[in-house]
Formats: structure tokens, C-alpha cells, sequence
């Protein structure tokens, strides 16, 4: 897997994140869905697959820029790994990088499906200005710098927007929550600024030992 060349950015940088397109997926759509029962209502409300791919789709391109950079956290799409790079072109932004998901099995043991990414990882640390963020498909209870107020960006569990916030400086930022939507640096930021940091077991031990 390839590497990220610049883990530091500044808040001026045109950043965007989003997570779990699931490109091609036909059970995630309600019109071609064969989902039944409580399963039906994770269904996304298209009637075709390509009206969701197309929807998803235009919305980046609209809103991200040729030079800006772009971080998808995982699940990239479901048509088969013929399909990957093909999706790939069709959004116009030139950084667009991958953070590893459950699903992206070809993507991680092909290494030909791997350059069509600016990079991609299973986890990713970055700098904007002085916040720390840590990336990763799959949402964990404590994170590196968490008890210094750093954000945790993920995604898997296709959360509507009245409960994407968890717990401390935490956010799912997958397109579920966000009318199929890149965030914006700026949106994640002002969501999660001013949130309460929430302290780790370790560093409960060490407050306690130090009472």
C-alpha cells in the first residue's frame, strides 16, 4: 500500500471527507434491494443503483475541487473489482485518498486497484494546523491524543445525522448523515470544537494513581 506524502495541512487547505459510498451496491438500494423485513429500512431511498452511484457522485464533484484533497474512509463499492478504477475516474478530484474498509478486499490485495488512489491505508493520522485527527473506517472507543482533544473520523456504521456525534470529538462522517455529501475541514470542525474531550482508561489510571 502506498503512502500519504504530506500528513500536515493547514485549515486554509481545501479538505473533504466522506465514508461508505458503496458504489454499485444493489442491497443497499431500496429499488433494487433484496433486503427484507427490519433490514429494508438501511436502504438508501433510490430507485436505481445508478441514481445513487450518479447522486453520490455529482454531489462531490460540485462541492470538491480539481486540486483540493479528498478522504474516503472505506467502502469503496461493490460492482466487482472491474469497477473500482471506473469510479474512481468518474470523480474529477486528482487527491483522493483511501482509508480501508471491510469491504475493500480487492482494493487491499491488488496492488493494481491500489494506484488508482493517491494513497491508501488502514488507519491515518493527520495534522490540520494544530488538531490532531486520527482516521479509521471502524469506530473505536479511544484514540491517539484523544485525551488532548484530538477528532476521530469514521465510518462503517452509516449513521443518520440526529446521532453521528458520539461521544467526545467523534464523528461518522458517512454519506448517510450528510444527504450523500462530502464534510467540508470547516463543517467537521465547527462540529467538534467545542465538544468535551473524553479521557481514555489509561489516562483514568494515571489521574487516579496521581491522587
Amino acid at each position: 500500500m502506498n503512502n500519504l506524502k504530506f500528513l500536515k495541512f493547514k485549515s486554509t487547505d481545501q479538505l473533504w471527507f466522506f465514508s461508505d459510498p458503496h458504489f454499485g451496491h444493489k442491497n443497499i438500494c431500496l429499488g433494487t434491494t433484496n433486503w427484507q423485513g427490519e433490514n429494508r429500512k438501511n436502504c438508501r431511498d433510490f430507485t436505481t443503483v445508478e441514481e445513487m452511484d450518479a447522486t453520490i457522485i455529482n454531489n462531490i464533484n460540485n462541492m470538491v475541487g480539481l486540486n483540493d484533497i479528498l478522504f474516503c474512509l472505506g467502502d469503496w463499492c461493490f460492482a466487482g473489482e472491474n469497477k473500482i478504477a471506473e469510479y474512481r475516474s468518474r470523480i474529477v478530484c486528482q487527491n483522493l485518498h483511501l482509508v480501508l474498509g471491510n469491504h475493500d478486499k480487492d482494493i487491499r490485495q491488488h496492488e493494481k486497484h491500489q494506484h488508482v488512489f493517491s494513497s491508501v491505508r488502514d488507519y491515518l493520522e493527520i495534522n490540520v494546523d494544530e488538531q490532531h485527527v486520527i482516521m479509521q473506517h471502524f469506530p473505536i472507543e479511544s484514540w491517539n491524543r484523544m485525551h488532548r482533544g484530538s477528532y476521530h473520523f469514521f465510518g462503517h456504521q452509516h449513521l443518520p445525522a440526529s446521532i453521528k456525534l458520539r461521544p467526545g470529538k467523534k464523528i461518522d462522517v458517512g454519506v448517510d448523515g450528510n444527504n450523500f455529501q462530502p464534510y467540508s475541514w470547516k463543517e467537521l470542525d465547527n462540529l467538534l470544537k467545542d465538544r468535551v474531550s473524553t479521557v481514555d482508561h489509561h489516562h483514568k489510571d494515571r489521574q487516579t494513581m496521581e491522587m
